[in-house]
């Protein structure tokens, strides 16, 4: 059972469609016999039906809804990295810890759920404010992102510099080597996160010198209009992203 949900597991996380679809040919085959005697993983093991089973739930329960929660297709939803229902779980469980009557009506629901939402609020603004207050290392030393820090959350620059590196390790790969490793663009990491990538932070860099001499610099620092709002330390809690209002 667990190397059928370690092979589930890789299905779920392809990067790509072609991906998914190569894995889920390899997990049938692996798991769906289609002829007594055929060996297969599940027909060297003990009931097989119990995996014939599996499949078939797993094919006509779970891939109907595959582009909900396949990373192949998440990847491309403007979810910021949000890929599981934790949040909403968590919030549901601090909502219930509000209510100390489970039976409670209406009005006393919606005070609770307003006390809930003002603290979350309260805690949101004093993160907001201290890393708005908290230059850090990295940040001061790359002036590709001078204009961001102080403005946009840590989680963002975090992202940011990691497609700063990768850029970077390929415009000096180019230098040294006389190839690049950036590879093409899918725009699955801007169409998720709303950032740049390292394909449009490549673009903007500039390499002095050859061989082991070489310096990567950017050519400018990346502004806030590259960035999109929900980054953004002073924005408003009430925004596009609300489904009702």
């Amino acid at each position: 059972m667990a190397a059928l949900l370690r092979d589930w597991k890789g299905i779920i996380h392809a990067e790509t469609l072609e991906g998914y679809k190569s894995k889920w040919a390899k997990f049938c085959s692996d798991w769906e016999p289609e002829q007594p005697g055929i060996y297969t993983l599940a027909s060297s093991i003990q009931s097989t039906n119990i995996y014939l089973d599996i499949v078939h739930y797993l094919r006509d329960q779970w891939l109907q809804r595959r582009p909900q929660f396949l990373h192949c297709y998440t990847r491309r939803y403007r979810n910021f990295g949000l890929r599981a229902s934790s949040t909403s779980e968590s919030g549901h469980s601090q909502l219930k810890s509000y209510l100390d009557n489970r039976m409670a009506d209406l009005y006393l629901l919606y005070s609770k759920t307003k006390e809930l939402v003002d603290d979350k609020e309260k805690q949101y603004r004093a993160k907001a404010a201290q890393e708005a207050r908290k230059r850090r290392h990295k940040e001061r030393n790359n002036p590709l992102l001078e204009e961001l820090a102080l403005k946009v959350s840590f989680r963002a620059l975090d992202l940011l510099t990691k497609q700063f590196c990768l850029a970077k390790t390929a415009r000096l790969n180019k230098a040294r080597l006389g190839t690049s490793s950036i590879g093409t663009c899918s725009e699955a990491f801007t169409q998720q996160y709303g950032l740049p990538c390292k394909h449009k932070i490549y673009s903007i860099l500039q390499t002095e010198g050859t061989g082991v001499d070489a310096k990567v610099t950017p050519t400018r620092a990346l502004q806030m209009a590259e960035i999109d709002e929900f980054w953004y330390l002073e924005r408003s809690l009430v925004s596009k992203y609300l489904l009702f209002g």
